[in-house]
C-alpha cells in the first residue's frame, strides 16, 4: 500500500474546531455572547471569565476519562448487560476483584 493512500487522521475523534470540541466551542460562544450582550461590561467579563474556566474543566475531564466505555463500566460493576455480549464472561471478571 502506498503512502497516497493512508487515512492522515483518526476517524473515531470528535470534530474539532479551532483545537475545541463542539461543545467546548460552544461554551467559549456563549461566553462572548453573554460579554457581548450584557448591559454592563464588568458583568460581561466576569461572565466570559466563568465560562473560560468551565471551558478548562470541561477539558481536564475529558482528559481523565479518555477511553472510557459505560456499557463496560455497568457490566463490571453491576452486571448490567444489553444486547450482544462482548465482554469477558462473569468468571473471569471475579478473578480480577
Amino acid at each position: 500500500m502506498s503512502s497516497k493512500h493512508r487515512i492522515g487522521f483518526n476517524l473515531d475523534r470528535p470534530t474539532k474546531i479551532m483545537g475545541l470540541t463542539k461543545d467546548e466551542f460552544a461554551l467559549l460562544i456563549f461566553g462572548l455572547a453573554c460579554f457581548m450582550f450584557s448591559p454592563n461590561k464588568t458583568l460581561g467579563l466576569c461572565l466570559i471569565g466563568i465560562c473560560v474556566v468551565l471551558l478548562v474543566v470541561v477539558k481536564r475531564l475529558k482528559k481523565q476519562i479518555g477511553g472510557f466505555n459505560i456499557k463496560s463500566f455497568l457490566w463490571w460493576y453491576f452486571g448490567f448487560e444489553g444486547g450482544n455480549p462482548t465482554l469477558p464472561p462473569s468468571h473471569i471478571r471475579k478473578w480480577n476483584k
